[in-house]
This record gives structure tokens, C-alpha cells and sequence, in this order.
């Protein structure tokens, strides 16, 4: 009975002081911050003092960045008879690194200011269009897309084919002038 009197008498002092703790958080003391203010009121109020954000574009350019290699990395997948284990060439591979190291300081450069990280979005996003107009040309050009070459033309890297003693003639089949002043003779 005794145990039974006790539980009781402190499920009564448990309940009084969760009561007085509920009155207290309703009601705001005075000198407080709220001032009296309702509790919605409050937050709007510090929301509005937050300043907005200036805007990550790291993300945006890690995208451009993997867009970019994604583009470069599968071009060369589309050639039907690469010689070879590696489908790439050293070219491909050149390219992949330089799309590397730019992307990577713009990513450097977009950590200085928010005017700089705007710009170096922009900047990768031009640099993303020129890759991807570029691979699209090797794309139609190796897939024969508008029958325009044969595919041996296409896989081959364009390029004049130098004379002998490596002077590229001109379309008449002469040699172009000499803007040297040299008169080629020895």
C-alpha cells in the first residue's frame, strides 16, 4: 500500500511541473527577446536578417566539367576500326587533360568573389559548348552522317599533305609565296 501511495504522489509532482514547464514556454517572461511577440512572428523576423545567398556555381562547373570529359571520353568509342586494345589517340588524351586542368581553375577562380564564380560558370559553359560542337563535328564526320566522305577519309586527321622539303603547295599546285624574304636558296 505504501509503495502504491508513493508511485501515486509522484505521478502527481510529475504532472504539476510538465503543467508549469507548458505554462512557461506559452507564456514569454518580460525583458525577454520575443517581447511578446508570437513565436511566428519571431522566426519571420530573423529570417528576413539572414543574408540571401550569393549563389555556389562550384557545382555548376563540376557539371560542365563532366559533361565536358563525358563528351571527349565517348567520341572515340564510335570509330569502327581502331587499331589497337585503347580506342584513344594521344590527342584524345591531350584534350582530356587540358579540359582538366581548366575546369579546374575555374573551380579555383570561382572560390574568390561571387563575380569571379559567375563568370568562371559562364566561362566553362562556353567552353562546354565548344567541346561539344567540336565532338559533334568528329561524330558526323566519322559516322558519315551527311555522306560526305568515306569513313577512311574520316578517320584520318585532316591536313594538307606537305611537298617535298615540307612546303604545302596551294590549290593550283604551286608553292605559295615566300613571306620570308628568303629566296630558299642555300
Amino acid at each position: 500500500m505504501a509503495a502504491e501511495a508513493g508511485a501515486g504522489a509522484a505521478e502527481a509532482g510529475a504532472a504539476e511541473s510538465s503543467a508549469g514547464a507548458a505554462r512557461a514556454i506559452r507564456r514569454p517572461r518580460s525583458g525577454s527577446q520575443g517581447q511578446g511577440q508570437p513565436f511566428g512572428q519571431r522566426a519571420r523576423q530573423a529570417a528576413r536578417k539572414v543574408p540571401k545567398s550569393s549563389g555556389n556555381y562550384q557545382p555548376a562547373i563540376l557539371a560542365e566539367f563532366v559533361a565536358a570529359v563525358l563528351l571527349v571520353a565517348a567520341t572515340p568509342f564510335a570509330k569502327k576500326d581502331s587499331p589497337g586494345l585503347s580506342p584513344y589517340a594521344g590527342s584524345d588524351m591531350l584534350q582530356l587533360v587540358a579540359i582538366t586542368l581548366t575546369y579546374f581553375i575555374l573551380a579555383l577562380l570561382s572560390g574568390v568573389s561571387p563575380k569571379a564564380a559567375r563568370l568562371s560558370a559562364w566561362f566553362g559553359l562556353l567552353i562546354l559548348l565548344t567541346v561539344g560542337l567540336v565532338e559533334a563535328t568528329r561524330l558526323a564526320q566519322l559516322l558519315n552522317v551527311f555522306g560526305l566522305t568515306s569513313p577512311e577519309q574520316a578517320a584520318k586527321t585532316p591536313g594538307p599533305d606537305p611537298g617535298p622539303g615540307g612546303i604545302v603547295p596551294t590549290p593550283t599546285g604551286q608553292p605559295g609565296p615566300n613571306i620570308t624574304g628568303s629566296t630558299g636558296q642555300a
